[in-house]
């Protein structure tokens, strides 16, 4: 047995008791090539988005006096990638049942960027934290524009594997 399948035993189920032989399922694949592919996607935006409204400096962001460590633009760039990350696992834009066709998948992408849009204006608001209007506004764009197009270009990728007989459910 090789370590690409795996040996499952159906016991009791079967008639005849003996073992057969799975290979993983493609949508696991297909979507952890997404995972890797949204992250890289998030980190060019919302990294870029700070290079270009700050290329030179590292601006500490203006935080309440109760917040005891300064914050700058790369620690928020770093937590603003792993949770929009974990806002798009949270909508299910890589749900099984969305994966590959119709419109839906793309809806929790809007979705995942309006979420974290909003989340953000409310602890700017809530807390007084002050972010760069133009550091959200490069970011939440291009990382839509870079998910819709990473989207576009696996869904072709898929279409193509599909259209030769692979891939299918």
């Amino acid at each position: 047995m090789t370590s690409v399948e795996q040996k499952i035993t159906f016991g009791d189920d079967s008639d005849d008791g003996q073992s057969r032989i799975r290979k993983p399922d493609w949508r696991r694949t297909y979507t952890n090539r997404l995972i890797v592919t949204d992250i890289a996607v998030l980190i060019w935006a919302v990294f870029g988005s700070w290079f270009v409204f700050s290329p030179n400096s590292d601006v500490a962001l203006s935080v309440p006096s109760w917040v005891p460590i300064p914050i700058n633009y790369a620690a928020v760039s770093a937590f603003l990638v792993v949770f929009w990350a974990a806002v798009l696992a949270a909508v299910g834009s890589r749900g099984y049942r969305m994966i590959g066709t119709g419109t839906a998948e793309f809806k929790a992408i809007i979705q995942s960027g309006l979420i974290v849009l909003v989340l953000i204006a409310m602890v700017t608001f809530l807390f007084g934290v002050q972010f760069s209007r133009l550091y959200i506004l490069l970011a939440i764009p291009s990382g839509l524009g870079g998910l819709f197009v990473s989207r576009w270009v696996w869904r072709s990728w898929l279409g193509a594997r599909r259209a030769r007989g692979f891939y299918s459910s």
